[in-house]
């Protein structure tokens, strides 16, 4: 395999060095227009070679270039028969005006943005454990080959990073809030910043500003390329600076404190880079198959099992054991905070008592149904359902754990099946468990409990985007299980099983 790094500072570097000590590569061709920056690449062991264009066995291609460089480079490799991939934080503008230029994308080009770094830059900066423990983007289009979209997958899991699925637009608009802005901050706020001041800067300083030692050919066409969502964060955080200086003009302390408070909780819900772990999430309708699908993947693969269902299911449970009413939110979340939840050996444990089959009543699933569309209650049980995402993985199962509790797991599976197979597997199910129920009774209830929902207002059962839609009703467990394992091994989830 014959890796062509074009840009060989510290994104491409790094790449470069985590590829080749995982082995994924036999050669690195550095494509450096910088004739310094190439020459200390091939000091630094960066790259085999030094190349004026990329070549033409290259087998795959890192643009690793300023983000308005890589529209013209994408075009100019557009019969390349490689895999292309770039590393700009920004998509849309490029994959625009590469459309633009050529009528379409070409089919083995992945857009792509890992969202790893630092404010030191070229190929001094570039260490192989850069994107250990990162999340990277990928924003296939309907151009982009399956199959380069599979390869990119697994070697960006090769070199330790997590992958995830986005639309550009959906891509650009939240790395604006979570990336631009910070920089466009940062550099800001130094502009204020007199050599005076620095003999009194201690951590809050050196915290604050270190991204706005970021390297400006980088960072100033970001700006430009992304003006629209870049411009909408601006608005927002105007918004904010000036409500407190409402506060701070006023004298309202308890008002600060609050919004103090809230920034924390917010701060302390970020996970530090190297606490991601890999998920699979399993969506579905009732009956689907996804809880016997999610058991038997995370037996096989040693992972954890998060029954998300089980969750909703407590609190109803909970609810109609203690009289609170099905639609009172807030109430509802209070009890569902105050009950101690523990998953012993697929058994589950409630206040000391074993619930298991009790949260399993048709009248509790009905309940729970209708609990699980209240926000206050979602809010509930969010951090209790993103807790158990640890080493080495999580298969989740549910309705929504694609779309809102996992919406970066770099494998997300809806399954599905009809209504008649879906009662008659129900039937069979409770009926082993030894619970009286009518297969008519069923059918109904489910067909209820579909229209509500997908036509529910929050958090509405559907696929989420970019998940492996698998329709089991003709296929059995070996089946399907069999289909899930092939995605997670194209991701690079699973090696072997």
């Amino acid at each position: 395999m014959r890796l062509a790094v074009v840009g060989t500072g510290l994104i491409g570097g790094s790449f470069a060095l985590a590829a080749r000590a995982a082995g994924l590569c036999t050669q690195v061709i550095g494509v450096e227009p910088d004739v310094e920056r190439g020459r200390e690449a091939l000091r630094l062991g960066l790259v085999d070679e030094l190349a004026a264009t990329v070549p033409d066995d290259a087998d795959l291609i890192v643009l690793a270039v300023p983000s308005d460089r890589v529209a013209a480079l994408i075009a100019g490799l557009h019969a390349h028969a490689g895999i292309v991939f770039d590393v700009a934080s920004i998509k849309t503008p490029i994959v625009a005006a590469v459309r633009a230029a050529k009528g379409a994308l070409p089919q083995r080009y992945v857009p792509c943005h890992p969202i790893a770094g630092s404010e030191a830059s070229g190929p001094s900066a570039a260490r192989a454990d850069l994107f250990r423990g990162h999340a990277v983007v990928l924003t296939p289009q309907a151009e982009t080959r399956p199959d380069a979209v599979a390869e990119v997958a697994r070697w960006w899991w090769a070199v330790g990073a997590s992958v995830s699925n986005m639309t550009p637009e959906a891509h650009d608009a939240t790395l604006a809030v979570t990336s631009h802005l910070p920089h466009l901050i940062a550099f800001a706020y130094l502009q204020t910043i007199e050599p005076a001041h620095l003999a009194y800067a201690a951590g809050g300083f050196r915290d604050f500003s270190r991204i706005a030692a970021s390297d400006p050919a980088m960072w100033a066409p970001i700006f430009v390329q992304n003006r629209a969502p870049v411009l909408a964060a601006l608005d927002g955080v105007e918004r904010e600076l000036a409500h407190i200086r409402r506060l701070v003009e006023t004298g309202d302390q308890q008002g600060l404190a609050g919004l103090i408070e809230r920034a924390r909780t917010r701060r302390r819900s970020f996970r530090a880079p190297g606490s991601t772990v890999p998920v699979i999430t399993i969506d579905g309708p009732s009956g689907s198959g996804k809880g016997t699908i999610a058991g038997r993947l995370a037996d096989l693969l040693g992972w954890h099992l998060l029954d998300s269902g089980a969750l909703y299911r407590v609190v109803a449970d909970a609810a109609l054991t203690r009289g609170v009413a099905l639609d009172a939110a807030d109430a509802l979340a209070v009890l569902a905070l105050s009950l101690d939840i523990r998953f012993v050996d697929g058994d589950v444990w409630v206040d000391g008592m074993d619930r298991t089959l009790a949260i399993r009543d048709e009248a509790v699933s009905a309940a729970a149904s209708r609990v699980a569309v209240l926000q206050p209650v979602r809010d509930a049980v969010l951090d209790l359902q993103r807790s158990q995402q640890r080493p080495p993985g999580l298969v989740a199962d549910g309705r929504d754990m694609g779309t809102v509790v996992f919406p970066h797991a770099p494998l997300k599976v809806f399954l599905d099946a009809s209504v008649e197979a879906r009662a008659e597997r129900r039937y069979i199910q409770l009926k082993n468990k030894g619970l009286p129920v009518s297969l008519a009774d069923l059918r109904a209830n489910l067909e209820e409990r579909d229209a509500r929902d997908k036509g529910r207002a929050v958090a509405p059962l559907r696929p989420a985007e970019g998940a492996v839609i698998i329709d089991s009703t003709d296929l059995s467990i070996e089946d399907v299980l069999a289909r899930v394992l092939a995605a997670a091994r194209a991701r690079g989830l699973v090696i072997r099983t």
